[in-house]
């Protein structure tokens, strides 16, 4: 009997899950992803046709950020001016503020990453804050600070540069494609900025992923699926509802894909993967104990059962904040 290989992988992590069990099912043991992006988009479609998809769930993360800023009011959440008030209007400040760095970007000097926050940066940092609600706090308090002239706290650290070392990966695993007009990028980008999100050049500015038409290696191989294999053991795909930059769309069309050989686990909160947030709320517990606890509620009482079951879980771990 073949050897079983055991994966859990998160975001990025889950496009790996996906090639593995589609490339060797018969070997598939225990298998989690979490934040599930799109495989068969990944490997088949340019990277300007995958944000339509990908930033499907981030109005959605977007507005409970707001709604729960409202909910607990000043106290708590610095762009607040009142308790309860209408999540519209502290949406307007902050849309406000971001069209303002663009004519006039906010130099920031005191700071450990001295730099000029625009409004492309302050629209990263958004983006980065949605995928950790247990920051909300903070950054609701970072963007107040920027309206009053200090952005010190929207200046994200600059990670080093990896020159080509993601498109090495995204364009070998990426089809070669003819080279799009700059017309068809740029109209289809405005589409999903008027039509989906307004983060989307925060998306193309972290993701760098553009560019696969001038990328000069063909690899000696490629998996291009299929993806609907049938595994030795099911998988367990786990999704949050509203996940700003993986969506439950994805870990949908997973399971669709797969059928039975998958079990889809859906937990009713915004962020990016539902693990983070899991080990961090009994730290020392196990995250594997975590998630089979829950495939075993969802075994016995489908997804609806399995998401009351983290719920739960998260409510008695005592760090709600403002969730």
């Amino acid at each position: 009997m073949a050897m079983s290989s055991n994966y859990w992988g998160g975001s990025y992590g889950s496009i790996l899950g996906q090639y593995l069990v589609n490339m060797l099912p018969n070997r598939v043991g225990r298998v989690v992803i979490d934040g599930i992006a799109d495989a068969v988009a990944w490997s088949n479609k340019p990277s300007h046709e995958w944000y339509r998809q990908w930033l499907s769930s981030t109005n959605d993360a977007y507005d409970i950020f707001l709604a729960r800023c409202s909910e607990v009011g000043p106290k708590l959440c610095a762009l607040a001016k009142a308790q309860g008030e209408d999540p519209s209007n502290i949406k307007s400040r902050i849309e406000n503020l971001f069209d303002s760095l663009y004519y006039e970007p906010l130099p920031v000097a005191n700071s450990l990453n001295p730099g000029v926050l625009t409004s492309g940066r302050a629209r990263v940092y958004l983006l980065a804050a949605l995928q950790r609600p247990i920051s909300w706090q903070q950054a609701a308090s970072n963007i107040a600070r920027a309206m009053a002239g200090d952005g010190s706290g929207m200046i994200l650290q600059q990670a080093p540069g990896r020159d080509l070392a993601r498109s090495a990966v995204s364009c070998n695993d990426n089809e070669p494609f003819t080279p799009p007009t700059h017309e068809a990028i740029i109209d289809e980008t405005l589409d999903v900025f008027e039509d989906v999100s307004r983060l989307v050049f925060a998306t193309i500015t972290t993701e760098p992923d553009a560019g696969c038409q001038y990328w000069p290696v063909t690899p000696p191989e490629r998996f291009e699926g299929p993806w609907n294999h049938t595994l030795r053991n099911p998988m367990l795909v786990i999704s949050n509802t509203a996940d700003p930059v993986t969506p439950i769309s994805s870990g949908k069309l997973v399971q669709e894909l797969l059928g039975d050989s998958a079990r889809l686990l859906v937990q009713d909160s915004p962020g990016h993967v539902v693990g983070e947030a899991l080990a961090r709320a009994r730290k020392g517990e196990p995250y594997e104990h975590i998630v089979e606890g829950a495939k075993r509620v969802q075994d016995l009482f489908g997804d609806d059962g399995a998401s009351k079951y983290l719920q739960q879980y998260l409510q008695d771990s005592g760090e709600k904040k403002w969730l």
